[in-house]
């Protein structure tokens, strides 16, 4: 509508483009965080970077925090599909479950919103040991899958 104006409320994130009062990720998947609709749809996609990691050692090496990011105009496939791809191809290499699964997870992340790929991270990490025993192919149901 003409005249109608959207402002973050004191306090609230803003918008990061110069100039713009609206709230952050106004109107996108991504409410609360990063551009708005109207900067978010004239902005070129970045190229793939590391999202910057925390202060910590043990974030540095935790999936979620390292995962590829990007425009979420090109999400990535179906995040389990990606995880099982890369946890076969992991065994068949030689992998140790631990280094194949950090890979697996940061793959399946890779390009999602921060809030989608926090949801997926807790999914994958409910079922990340039931998924060690598939790769070990020990009694696992989920060996059937991987």
């Amino acid at each position: 509508m003409p005249g109608r104006e959207h402002r973050a409320p004191p306090g609230e994130p803003v918008c990061p483009a110069e100039g713009c009062a609206r709230p952050a990720g106004f109107a996108t998947d991504h409410v609360g965080e990063g551009l708005c609709r109207r900067h978010a749809s004239h902005r070129v996609a970045p190229s793939p970077t590391p999202t910057p990691s925390p202060e910590s050692r043990e974030a540095e090496s935790d999936p979620l925090t390292r995962r590829l990011t990007g425009s979420p105009a090109s999400p990535s496939a179906d995040p389990l599909a990606v995880l099982r791809s890369v946890l076969a191809s992991a065994r068949q290499a030689g992998y140790p479950f631990g280094e194949a699964w950090a890979l697996g997870a940061e793959a399946a992340l890779s390009y999602m919103t921060t809030t989608k790929a926090r949801e997926w991270w807790d999914a994958l990490t409910a079922t990340e040991h039931e998924r060690a025993a598939a790769y070990a192919r020990e009694g696992s149901r989920l060996a059937e899958f991987t």
